[in-house]
């Protein structure tokens, strides 16, 4: 069968009135129809404190718990955004985000790769721009093999050399 529940005051003042009273612990303990064990865990718990002060600690441990809630919604909230930021956006897209935060000052290249999860080196990575020299290069390669079908990419390298570029059957 479940006992009665004290209030912290309750506590407090039995505990006090065992100390002041000529009372024995035992005595107090069948009048208030407590174990020994509860009495000196109220005594550990209690022992030094005033109502006061275990009002205050109640407080305390209430707010305690509520700024830990906040903090677990906050985490579960921020994991839910990762989920699915990981999901829709691509790798370009987390990129230009976090290259917005870094140039913002809001935070470093490597927390803002952390977040979004992101290599350093996808973070870091610049694409090359085309050469005009390569693309010159690429339509007169297609020029010539549609001029000569029959041509084979070493006889089509021989022909642009002689035109004056200079490539190997690799780059052709």
């Amino acid at each position: 069968m479940k006992g009665k529940r004290y209030t912290t005051e309750q506590k407090i003042r039995i505990l006090r009135e065992a100390e002041r009273s000529d009372k024995t612990i035992l005595d107090v303990q069948c009048e208030q129809q407590i174990s020994e064990q509860t009495f000196h865990r109220w005594k550990k718990e209690f022992g030094i404190m005033e109502v006061d002060q275990a009002k205050q600690l109640k407080e305390l441990q209430k707010e305690n718990a509520r700024l830990k809630r906040m903090l677990v919604d906050e985490m579960l909230g921020k994991e839910h955004l990762k989920e699915a930021l990981e999901k829709t956006v691509s790798p370009g897209h987390k990129r230009q985000i976090a290259e917005k935060l870094v140039s913002g000052g809001r935070c470093t290249a490597r927390a803002a790769c952390r977040h979004f999860g992101l290599h350093r080196s996808t973070f870091a990575y610049r694409a090359k721009q085309p050469d005009a020299w390569l693309s010159k290069l690429k339509a007169a390669v297609r020029r010539a093999s549609n001029l000569y079908p029959e041509m084979g990419y070493p006889k089509i390298a021989r022909l642009l050399k002689r035109e004056g570029w200079s490539v190997g059957t690799r780059m052709v």
